[in-house]
């Protein structure tokens, strides 16, 4: 396996930031017992949301997640994280006029500023 598999869930006012990791070919799940419980309701809850690592980390070292807010320090733009089919299954940095898919190398100069769930105040809030 090239890289864990990590996943984190919003639950409508709480991020889950537990580690779900897939360690074994058949998908045994260990870890992360708060949000294997979560998953496990997620049915139940209205407002569950389940995002994956992306494998990539901004320019500081932070683990890249969907629904993550990336800022560009020199042009002050921001973009979102989003799992695209359209592009063959890749994680796609989604902003006004530009879309990067994961083997771009211009994620390593964004910085992760916060999540859609939590500040969804900076997706409206462009520079």
């Amino acid at each position: 396996m090239s890289r864990p598999i990590k996943f984190r869930a919003w639950l409508g006012s709480e991020m889950l930031r537990d580690e779900l990791i897939v360690w074994t070919p058949d998908c045994e799940l260990q870890g992360g017992t708060r949000l294997n419980t979560a998953i496990k309701k997620f049915q139940e809850e209205e407002n569950f949301v389940l995002m994956q690592f992306t494998g990539l980390l901004d320019k500081s070292g932070t683990e890249i997640y969907e629904g993550d807010i990336l800022q560009s320090e020199d042009t002050l733009r921001r973009w979102s994280v989003e799992y695209s089919t359209c592009l063959g299954g890749c994680y796609v940095c989604v902003g006004i006029g530009k879309t990067w898919s994961a083997d771009n190398p211009a994620w390593e100069v964004l910085t992760v500023i916060g999540n859609i769930y939590e500040h969804p105040e900076l997706v409206r809030e462009r520079p």
